[in-house]
């Protein structure tokens, strides 16, 4: 029996639908299987290219070199007064100490009434005066480079390069040994020094598109006018050392680099902590003050005996310089002078008297009228 004719048509209906939708599934996967397809086609080309883009970049990371390592560095090996660090980390000034390791961009600077000496692997030297600040922009065994931002610096270098700047003003020297100053003085002015105590040192002066350089010799002091022209900023003389036998941080420098730093032979006297009679002392309750003095002296027939030390700690009180005919002298009992500054390093005992031998000691005065810390003992003898 036939079927009725609109179940025929709902049935031709279904069979169109499902036709089409096989035809549909059938078109959507053909399209995907033929993505697939491409991707595993195109994919050795592309390994291929990624591989060719790393073997054109090879080069560019050979021209690159890595960052040189060195062992050569500087270490603070002395302070006196106030000596600070700079750090990034805490982003402040920090108090330094002996014996502190630095590197590149390090910035050191001393207060009023401080000192600091810096050594290098190799030996040069830097001891920086009081008020100074300095950056140590590159260290290596070939050139030392710095930046002098204010005050003054000893440098010493047997062999390495120095090179300095400071504002205008660079000084480049080998083998040599020179005094370097840069001064704000009053309204506005500002100067320049190089005192050459050995060889020479080259400096130029660049201003502008102006520029001009000078040789100074040894026992030869350019003074740098930086508020003239460069035509007429320059001006040399002769190193006048009477003049620098007057001055403490010349004669710092030639007592340091003439003197015997091995340790003192009577070293300063120790605190004991009194306890009570019940309780027994023990050598962990002896201990060392704080403050330390080195001594050092030379004696020129006909100037006397020329005295320098170098604090570590404070002198609020000033200081107490001690004479004797025998070792070991000591407050109250011997002959002494009394210097109420407590910024004060240097002193000249006349050669005075029918004793061809003497014996020196300076002690830190106390708030008692006594004397806490003495220096080390230092003993000359003097031509009649």
């Amino acid at each position: 029996m036939d079927e009725p004719i609109e179940q025929q048509n709902e049935t031709s209906l279904t069979e169109i639908k499902k036709n089409m939708i096989g035809k549909s599934f059938f078109s959507k996967s053909n399209i995907f299987t033929a993505i697939i397809i491409l991707i595993i086609a195109l994919l050795p080309i592309f390994l291929d290219n990624s591989s060719d883009e790393k073997e054109s970049s090879a080069p560019q990371n050979k021209e690159i070199s890595p960052a040189p390592t060195t062992d050569f560095s500087a270490k603070i090996s002395f302070t006196d007064g106030d000596v600070e660090i700079w750090s990034g980390k805490v982003n402040a000034w920090l108090d330094i100490i002996p014996g502190k390791i630095i590197g590149g961009d390090s910035q050191i600077r001393t207060g009023k009434q401080s000192r600091a000496i810096i050594e290098f692997t190799d030996k040069n030297i830097i001891r920086l005066d009081e008020n100074s600040h300095i950056i140590l922009k590159k260290l290596s065994d070939k050139k030392i480079e710095s930046i002098q931002i204010i005050g003054r610096a000893y440098y010493k270098t047997d062999g390495n390069s120095f090179e300095i700047i400071s504002g205008e003003t660079k000084i480049v020297a080998d083998n040599s040994i020179f005094f370097f100053a840069n001064q704000k003085l009053e309204n506005k002015q500002r100067k320049v020094m190089v005192e050459v105590i050995k060889n020479l040192a080259l400096v130029r002066l660049q201003k502008g598109n102006e520029s001009i350089e000078k040789e100074v010799r040894v026992e030869e002091k350019l003074i740098i006018n930086l508020n003239e022209p460069v035509e007429r900023a320059l001006f040399k003389t002769p190193l006048l050392r009477d003049i620098l036998k007057k001055d403490n941080f010349y004669l710092w420098n030639k007592l340091e680099d003439g003197e015997d730093k091995s340790s003192p032979s009577n070293p300063p006297e120790i605190k004991i902590i009194e306890l009570p009679d019940s309780i027994e002392k023990n050598a962990s309750e002896v201990t060392e003050p704080k403050e330390k003095i080195t001594l050092h002296s030379s004696y020129q027939p006909g100037s006397g005996v020329t005295l320098y030390w170098a604090l570590q700690g404070k002198a609020p009180y000033g200081f107490r310089i001690l004479r004797s005919a025998i070792p070991n002298p000591t407050y109250p009992g011997s002959e002494f002078v009394y210097l109420p500054s407590p910024s004060i390093r240097s002193y000249i005992w006349p050669a005075n008297g029918d004793i061809e031998k003497y014996y020196f000691k300076i002690c830190l005065s106390g708030k008692n009228n006594d004397c806490p810390v003495y220096s080390n003992e230092k003993e000359e003898k003097i031509i009649l």
